[in-house]
């Protein structure tokens, strides 16, 4: 494939983000499925397309979650999970970050001792101490706040600031879950501020984040609002 090709299908499968992000505004949930759904196939036909893969599975789960159709939403991110979990270039942040989002999915069928069993098996201490509060289980969130705490403390101070930025999109997305939605928007924010200061951006997490947000902030119908803050961050979602 040449390099014209390659940046030409790259563009075509983002143009269809966009098409299928503006149908679920609206709400018009079939079109932006059958967009979504597009999206997902051109992605798995790129070259190095784990990037473009993750983001498109996301999107269609989100899209799910959005319809309360829990088990294709889990569906979706159990396989952006997996996909992650067996990449060549194994990424510890970005495995992390599929699993609390699955982990959710999990929180929103009531599967609360599944969710906390996914989470510590891939070090989310911090995700796992939200639920467990989320679950009334307050020991056990202490337990699982130390030993998150801990954990970050023993990395460098870009990798610290990538796992709080981790930490305040799980508990957004957990907050996102719930229907608060205001108070989501605002730990999205802390997430998307703690990622910026580390000096790296990651555009797997950075994507993440301006996703969620976006998504608070359209189902509080700010949709102006959040199309500027996906033009402000277009760069990354490639």
């Amino acid at each position: 494939m040449s390099v014209s090709s390659g940046l030409e299908q790259q563009s075509h499968w983002r143009n269809v983000l966009i098409l299928a992000q503006q149908a679920e505004v609206t709400g018009n949930f079939a079109e932006a499925e059958k967009h979504f759904k597009e999206a997902l196939a051109l992605a798995r036909q790129l070259p190095d397309s784990t990037h473009n893969v993750l983001l498109s599975l996301n999107r269609l789960g989100e899209l799910y979650r959005l319809k309360d159709d829990f088990k294709q939403a889990e569906d979706c991110y159990r396989q952006a999970y997996e996909l992650a979990a067996s990449s060549v270039n194994e990424d510890k942040a970005l495995i992390k970050a599929q699993a609390a989002i699955l982990a959710k999915m999990l929180v929103a069928q009531s599967r609360i001792d599944e969710a906390l069993e996914f989470d510590l098996a891939e070090e989310v201490y911090l995700d796992a101490a939200g639920i467990a509060l989320l679950a009334g289980k307050k020991e056990l969130a202490l337990q699982y706040v130390d030993s998150g705490i801990h954990a970050l403390e023993q990395e460098p101070d870009q990798t610290r600031r990538q796992g709080q930025a981790l930490h305040f999109l799980s508990f957004a997305r957990l907050l996102q879950t719930a229907g608060q939605n205001e108070k989501a928007e605002t730990v999205f924010r802390s997430a998307l501020s703690c990622h910026e200061a580390a000096g790296q951006i990651d555009s797997f997490l950075i994507t993440s984040i301006v996703d969620g947000l976006a998504r608070v902030l359209n189902e509080q119908s700010r949709a102006d609002e959040a199309n500027e803050l996906w033009e402000k961050y277009r760069q990354y979602n490639v």
